[in-house]
Protein backbone atom coordinates (compact mmCIF):
# COMPACT_ATOMS: atom_id res chain seq x y z
CA UNK A 1 0.00 0.00 0.00
CA UNK A 2 1.44 3.36 -1.02
CA UNK A 3 0.70 6.83 0.34
CA UNK A 4 -1.69 7.73 -2.52
CA UNK A 5 -4.13 5.01 -1.43
CA UNK A 6 -4.67 6.94 1.82
CA UNK A 7 -5.38 10.27 0.14
CA UNK A 8 -8.96 11.60 0.48
CA UNK A 9 -8.53 13.07 -3.02
CA UNK A 10 -7.72 9.84 -4.85
CA UNK A 11 -9.69 9.24 -8.04
CA UNK A 12 -12.83 7.11 -8.09
CA UNK A 13 -12.84 4.79 -11.11
CA UNK A 14 -15.98 4.85 -13.27
CA UNK A 15 -16.37 2.13 -15.91
CA UNK A 16 -18.80 4.04 -18.09
CA UNK A 17 -21.96 6.16 -18.09
CA UNK A 18 -24.01 6.35 -14.91
CA UNK A 19 -27.57 7.36 -14.09
CA UNK A 20 -28.57 10.56 -12.30
CA UNK A 21 -31.47 9.87 -9.91
CA UNK A 22 -34.60 12.01 -10.10
CA UNK A 23 -34.31 12.68 -6.36
CA UNK A 24 -31.26 14.86 -7.16
CA UNK A 25 -33.45 17.28 -9.10
CA UNK A 26 -35.94 18.48 -6.49
CA UNK A 27 -35.78 20.12 -3.08
CA UNK A 28 -36.44 18.09 0.05
CA UNK A 29 -37.54 21.28 1.85
CA UNK A 30 -40.01 22.73 -0.67
CA UNK A 31 -42.63 20.59 -2.43
CA UNK A 32 -42.68 22.65 -5.62
CA UNK A 33 -39.01 23.52 -6.09
CA UNK A 34 -37.10 21.68 -8.82
CA UNK A 35 -33.78 22.26 -10.57
CA UNK A 36 -31.89 21.15 -13.66
CA UNK A 37 -28.35 22.39 -14.07
CA UNK A 38 -25.23 22.92 -12.00
CA UNK A 39 -27.33 23.47 -8.88
CA UNK A 40 -28.63 19.89 -8.61
CA UNK A 41 -27.82 17.91 -5.48
CA UNK A 42 -24.49 16.17 -6.08
CA UNK A 43 -21.09 15.86 -4.43
CA UNK A 44 -18.03 17.59 -5.84
CA UNK A 45 -17.02 14.29 -7.45
CA UNK A 46 -20.24 13.97 -9.47
CA UNK A 47 -20.25 17.69 -10.31
CA UNK A 48 -17.29 17.23 -12.66
CA UNK A 49 -19.54 15.38 -15.13
CA UNK A 50 -23.09 16.48 -14.28
CA UNK A 51 -22.27 20.15 -14.91
CA UNK A 52 -21.47 19.81 -18.63
CA UNK A 53 -23.91 21.36 -21.13
CA UNK A 54 -25.14 18.19 -22.84
CA UNK A 55 -25.92 16.58 -19.49
CA UNK A 56 -27.67 19.73 -18.26
CA UNK A 57 -29.83 19.63 -21.39
CA UNK A 58 -31.02 16.11 -20.60
CA UNK A 59 -31.65 17.15 -17.00
CA UNK A 60 -33.87 19.93 -18.31
CA UNK A 61 -35.85 17.46 -20.37
CA UNK A 62 -36.14 15.06 -17.43
CA UNK A 63 -37.36 17.62 -14.90
CA UNK A 64 -39.64 19.38 -17.40
CA UNK A 65 -41.35 16.09 -18.15
CA UNK A 66 -41.48 15.27 -14.43
CA UNK A 67 -43.21 18.57 -13.61
CA UNK A 68 -45.76 18.06 -16.41
CA UNK A 69 -46.42 14.55 -15.10
CA UNK A 70 -46.81 15.83 -11.53
CA UNK A 71 -49.25 18.56 -12.57
CA UNK A 72 -51.32 16.08 -14.58
CA UNK A 73 -51.54 13.59 -11.72
CA UNK A 74 -51.63 16.16 -8.88
CA UNK A 75 -48.57 14.80 -7.07
CA UNK A 76 -45.24 16.25 -5.94
CA UNK A 77 -41.83 15.36 -7.43
CA UNK A 78 -41.04 13.50 -4.21
CA UNK A 79 -44.20 11.41 -4.63
CA UNK A 80 -43.16 10.63 -8.20
CA UNK A 81 -39.62 9.61 -7.29
CA UNK A 82 -40.73 7.40 -4.40
CA UNK A 83 -43.69 5.61 -5.99
CA UNK A 84 -42.43 2.70 -8.10
CA UNK A 85 -45.44 2.48 -10.40
CA UNK A 86 -45.44 6.24 -11.07
CA UNK A 87 -41.67 6.28 -11.59
CA UNK A 88 -41.92 3.41 -14.06
CA UNK A 89 -44.60 5.24 -16.08
CA UNK A 90 -42.51 8.42 -16.06
CA UNK A 91 -39.40 6.56 -17.27
CA UNK A 92 -41.40 5.04 -20.12
CA UNK A 93 -42.56 8.53 -21.09
CA UNK A 94 -38.96 9.75 -21.20
CA UNK A 95 -37.95 6.79 -23.39
CA UNK A 96 -40.73 7.66 -25.82
CA UNK A 97 -39.33 11.20 -25.96
CA UNK A 98 -35.97 9.66 -27.00
CA UNK A 99 -34.34 10.11 -23.61
CA UNK A 100 -31.91 7.36 -22.57
CA UNK A 101 -32.03 5.67 -19.16
CA UNK A 102 -29.50 2.98 -18.29
CA UNK A 103 -31.08 -0.40 -17.67
CA UNK A 104 -34.59 0.72 -18.71
CA UNK A 105 -36.14 -0.55 -21.96
CA UNK A 106 -39.41 0.08 -23.75
CA UNK A 107 -42.21 -1.98 -22.21
CA UNK A 108 -44.99 0.42 -23.23
CA UNK A 109 -48.18 -1.65 -23.46
CA UNK A 110 -49.68 0.93 -25.84
CA UNK A 111 -46.87 0.49 -28.38
CA UNK A 112 -48.40 -1.74 -31.07
CA UNK A 113 -45.03 -2.27 -32.75
CA UNK A 114 -44.09 -4.61 -29.91
CA UNK A 115 -46.84 -6.99 -31.11
CA UNK A 116 -45.59 -7.07 -34.71
CA UNK A 117 -43.34 -9.39 -36.68
CA UNK A 118 -40.51 -7.43 -38.34
CA UNK A 119 -39.04 -8.26 -41.74
CA UNK A 120 -36.55 -6.35 -43.88
CA UNK A 121 -35.21 -6.35 -47.44
CA UNK A 122 -31.69 -6.94 -46.16
CA UNK A 123 -29.95 -7.50 -42.83
CA UNK A 124 -26.40 -7.61 -41.54
CA UNK A 125 -25.28 -9.89 -38.75
CA UNK A 126 -25.84 -8.07 -35.49
CA UNK A 127 -28.11 -5.50 -37.17
CA UNK A 128 -31.25 -7.57 -37.75
CA UNK A 129 -34.71 -6.09 -38.39
CA UNK A 130 -36.01 -7.23 -34.99
CA UNK A 131 -33.62 -4.77 -33.32
CA UNK A 132 -36.11 -1.93 -33.99
CA UNK A 133 -38.46 -3.41 -31.36
CA UNK A 134 -35.88 -4.67 -28.84
CA UNK A 135 -36.73 -1.79 -26.49
CA UNK A 136 -33.39 0.07 -26.71
CA UNK A 137 -33.34 3.36 -28.65
CA UNK A 138 -29.58 3.78 -29.13
CA UNK A 139 -26.35 1.80 -28.95
CA UNK A 140 -25.17 1.31 -25.38
CA UNK A 141 -22.06 -0.23 -23.87
CA UNK A 142 -23.36 -3.81 -23.72
CA UNK A 143 -21.43 -5.33 -26.61
CA UNK A 144 -24.45 -5.35 -28.94
CA UNK A 145 -25.92 -3.05 -31.55
CA UNK A 146 -29.55 -2.01 -31.21
CA UNK A 147 -30.26 -0.85 -34.74
CA UNK A 148 -31.31 -2.33 -38.06
CA UNK A 149 -29.05 -1.69 -41.04
CA UNK A 150 -30.34 -2.05 -44.59
CA UNK A 151 -27.87 -2.09 -47.47
CA UNK A 152 -28.49 0.79 -49.90
CA UNK A 153 -25.62 0.05 -52.26
CA UNK A 154 -27.83 -1.84 -54.71
CA UNK A 155 -30.98 0.26 -54.31
CA UNK A 156 -33.69 1.08 -51.77
CA UNK A 157 -33.91 -0.80 -48.47
CA UNK A 158 -37.14 -1.39 -46.57
CA UNK A 159 -38.27 -2.67 -43.20
CA UNK A 160 -41.82 -3.85 -42.53
CA UNK A 161 -43.92 -4.42 -39.41
CA UNK A 162 -46.68 -7.03 -39.82
CA UNK A 163 -49.56 -7.90 -37.51
CA UNK A 164 -51.55 -11.15 -37.52
CA UNK A 165 -54.78 -9.11 -37.54
CA UNK A 166 -55.49 -5.49 -38.56
CA UNK A 167 -54.64 -2.71 -36.11
CA UNK A 168 -55.80 0.89 -35.96
CA UNK A 169 -52.80 3.21 -36.26
CA UNK A 170 -52.69 6.99 -35.74
CA UNK A 171 -49.04 7.55 -34.85
CA UNK A 172 -45.79 6.07 -36.14
CA UNK A 173 -42.56 7.13 -34.44
CA UNK A 174 -39.16 6.55 -36.05
CA UNK A 175 -35.75 6.86 -34.41
CA UNK A 176 -32.80 7.14 -36.79
CA UNK A 177 -29.03 7.19 -36.28
CA UNK A 178 -27.53 10.70 -36.09
CA UNK A 179 -24.00 9.66 -35.17
CA UNK A 180 -24.29 10.18 -31.40
CA UNK A 181 -21.03 8.24 -31.10
CA UNK A 182 -19.27 11.17 -32.77
CA UNK A 183 -18.11 14.29 -30.92
CA UNK A 184 -19.78 17.49 -32.07
CA UNK A 185 -18.56 20.47 -30.09
CA UNK A 186 -17.05 23.92 -30.24
CA UNK A 187 -13.29 24.00 -29.87
CA UNK A 188 -10.36 26.25 -30.62
CA UNK A 189 -8.16 23.23 -31.31
CA UNK A 190 -7.64 22.51 -35.01
CA UNK A 191 -7.42 18.72 -34.61
CA UNK A 192 -10.77 18.61 -32.81
CA UNK A 193 -12.45 20.79 -35.41
CA UNK A 194 -11.16 18.67 -38.28
CA UNK A 195 -12.76 15.55 -36.80
CA UNK A 196 -16.20 17.18 -36.68
CA UNK A 197 -18.92 16.51 -39.22
CA UNK A 198 -20.90 19.71 -39.63
CA UNK A 199 -24.47 19.64 -40.87
CA UNK A 200 -26.57 16.46 -41.34
CA UNK A 201 -24.72 13.38 -40.14
CA UNK A 202 -23.76 10.70 -42.73
CA UNK A 203 -25.64 7.88 -40.95
CA UNK A 204 -28.99 9.67 -40.96
CA UNK A 205 -31.70 8.62 -43.41
CA UNK A 206 -32.35 11.56 -45.72
CA UNK A 207 -35.15 10.43 -48.09
CA UNK A 208 -37.76 7.79 -47.26
CA UNK A 209 -41.38 6.75 -47.67
CA UNK A 210 -43.75 5.40 -45.03
CA UNK A 211 -46.59 3.19 -46.32
CA UNK A 212 -49.71 2.01 -44.48
CA UNK A 213 -51.04 -1.24 -45.95
CA UNK A 214 -54.05 -3.52 -45.56
CA UNK A 215 -53.58 -6.77 -47.43
CA UNK A 216 -52.07 -5.81 -50.77
CA UNK A 217 -53.65 -2.36 -50.78
CA UNK A 218 -51.64 0.73 -49.92
CA UNK A 219 -53.98 2.86 -47.78
CA UNK A 220 -51.66 5.84 -47.45
CA UNK A 221 -48.12 6.87 -48.37
CA UNK A 222 -46.04 9.61 -46.77
CA UNK A 223 -42.89 10.86 -48.46
CA UNK A 224 -40.07 12.66 -46.64
CA UNK A 225 -37.14 14.40 -48.28
CA UNK A 226 -34.02 16.06 -46.86
CA UNK A 227 -34.52 14.78 -43.33
CA UNK A 228 -31.74 15.42 -40.82
CA UNK A 229 -33.61 14.64 -37.59
CA UNK A 230 -33.15 11.64 -35.32
CA UNK A 231 -36.70 11.34 -33.95
CA UNK A 232 -39.59 11.65 -36.42
CA UNK A 233 -43.28 11.43 -35.41
CA UNK A 234 -45.85 10.77 -38.15
CA UNK A 235 -49.40 11.68 -37.12
CA UNK A 236 -52.37 10.73 -39.30
CA UNK A 237 -56.08 10.01 -39.11
CA UNK A 238 -56.98 6.59 -37.71
CA UNK A 239 -56.07 3.98 -40.33
CA UNK A 240 -56.87 0.26 -40.24
CA UNK A 241 -53.75 -1.63 -41.37
CA UNK A 242 -52.01 -4.96 -41.03
CA UNK A 243 -48.60 -3.69 -42.18
CA UNK A 244 -46.49 -0.57 -42.25
CA UNK A 245 -43.42 -0.30 -44.46
CA UNK A 246 -40.52 2.12 -44.15
CA UNK A 247 -38.51 2.39 -47.37
CA UNK A 248 -35.17 4.19 -47.12
CA UNK A 249 -34.01 5.72 -50.38
CA UNK A 250 -30.96 7.73 -49.39
CA UNK A 251 -28.83 8.72 -46.41
CA UNK A 252 -26.54 11.72 -46.03
CA UNK A 253 -23.62 9.60 -47.17
CA UNK A 254 -23.60 6.25 -45.36
CA UNK A 255 -24.17 3.09 -47.47
CA UNK A 256 -26.59 1.67 -44.88
CA UNK A 257 -30.03 2.78 -43.78
CA UNK A 258 -29.97 2.78 -39.98
CA UNK A 259 -33.03 2.65 -37.73
CA UNK A 260 -32.91 2.28 -33.96
CA UNK A 261 -36.60 2.09 -33.15
CA UNK A 262 -40.11 2.04 -34.63
CA UNK A 263 -43.14 2.64 -32.43
CA UNK A 264 -46.83 2.55 -33.41
CA UNK A 265 -49.83 3.87 -31.47
CA UNK A 266 -53.59 3.81 -31.98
Amino acid sequence: MDDTSLSPFRSIPLKGPYSIPLRSLYSKSFDNLVMAGRNISVTHVALSTTRVMATCATLGQAIGTAVAYCVKHRITPANLANTKERLRDYQQLLLRQDQAILGVVNVDQQDLARQAVVKASSESTGFEAKKVIDGVNRDIQDGHSHQWRGDLRSGDAHIELRWSAPRTIRTVELTFDTGLNRHLRLSGENGTMKRQVRGPQPETICDYTLEYLLGEKVIKTEEVRDNFLRKIVHETESIRVDRIRLTAKKTHGDPYARVFEIRCYA
